[in-house]
């Protein structure tokens, strides 16, 4: 099985969970795919998510589609955030909601990269997002 129809069976798995046996199983999925495997993920999952924006835009709101573009808009920071795609992370939280547990996975990224004073402003921008309560920053090694 390559890696393209890999992420497609995965896709696959995650759509048609009635029963919700599949819990985000993408995490662990990020896990366990090399680069192209992420990649190809990847690739989908930006797919739906982009299609959902289309539908939740042409639809002017619908609750299905608010709620699918929220889904596959988490799937795919877990991906980025696995590949360390500062970048697209941070455009797609801006575009999907940036709160306070995406400035503390931004941080955590950049901390990774070394780059510490952008780690820093962003658990600044995350404390700010949620004002009297704590906020952890996991230092993945």
């Amino acid at each position: 099985m390559d890696r393209e129809e890999m992420a497609r069976s995965l896709l696959a798995w995650m759509e048609e969970d009635p029963y919700g046996y599949c819990y985000r199983p993408e995490r662990e999925a990020v896990r366990v795919l090399d680069r192209e495997g992420l990649e190809a993920f990847s690739r989908l999952v930006h797919g739906r998510y982009q299609a959902a924006r289309e539908r939740r835009n042409a639809e002017k709101g619908d609750d299905s589609s608010c709620y699918a573009g929220r889904r596959w808009a988490s799937v795919l920071k877990t991906v980025l955030a696995a590949r360390h795609d500062i970048d697209a992370y941070v455009q797609l939280s801006r575009e999907s909601g940036l709160g306070a547990e995406e400035c503390r996975v931004i941080a955590d990224m950049q901390r990774a990269g070394k780059r510490l004073e952008e780690a820093l402003d962003w658990v600044e921008r995350g404390v700010e997002d949620r004002p009297g309560q704590s906020f952890p920053l996991v230092c993945s090694r």
